[in-house]
């Protein structure tokens, strides 16, 4: 069982595992793992606490559209050692090459999200966002945001690491931003 993850009777969990995973597997077990978050998460039924679990390694996940994380109850949780703050090897991570408008948007209710790094490397010359949380009643734990990756996009106003537009969000032992 996972320590402080619900779980219901018609529960899936879903692994990722980005260096050894194909997102052509069925992810539910440890030897067919998926190679990409957005692949497990469709995978997920809303309001029936799925978990995706997220196996850390030397490789990040580089999702080629954004997240937007929708489903209410489903959660997602890092499988690495809990570093606080910074330095998980869980990350999802928009390169350059993808320049995604926004990373992550978390706007689903009751999620948990747990040892996870996000990160914005993009480089357009316009405003970027690593994760924008507008739904309500998550908790967010041990998670670095390190939005603003480029110099190009970090000199925007409207650029930010993270925005919460949600209401009863709760973030422990999370750390925002980069030096």
């Amino acid at each position: 069982a996972l320590q402080g993850i619900p779980r219901g009777l018609n529960s899936n969990i879903y692994v990722v595992d980005p260096a050894n995973g194909s997102d052509s597997n069925p992810g539910d077990r440890w030897n067919k793992p998926l190679a990409s978050v957005a692949a497990a998460y469709d995978k997920c039924t809303a309001g029936q606490h799925d978990v995706v679990l997220f196996v850390a390694g030397a490789t990040a996940d580089n999702p080629t559209a954004a997240i937007t994380w929708s489903k209410d109850y489903t959660h997602l949780v890092g499988l690495s050692g809990d570093l606080p703050g910074m330095g998980q090897r869980c990350r999802i991570v928009n390169a350059a090459a993808n320049d995604l408008a926004t990373l992550f948007t978390l706007s689903g209710s009751g999620c948990i999200i747990k040892n996870i790094q996000f990160f914005d490397g993009k480089d357009k010359a316009e405003d970027g966002a690593c994760v924008l949380v507008s739904g309500s009643r998550n908790y967010v734990e041990n998670v670095f945001v390190a939005g603003m990756g480029h110099s190009t996009p970090a000199g925007r106003a409207g650029s930010y690491s993270l925005k919460v537009a949600g209401a009863e969000n709760y973030f422990k032992e999370c750390a925002i931003g980069l030096d």
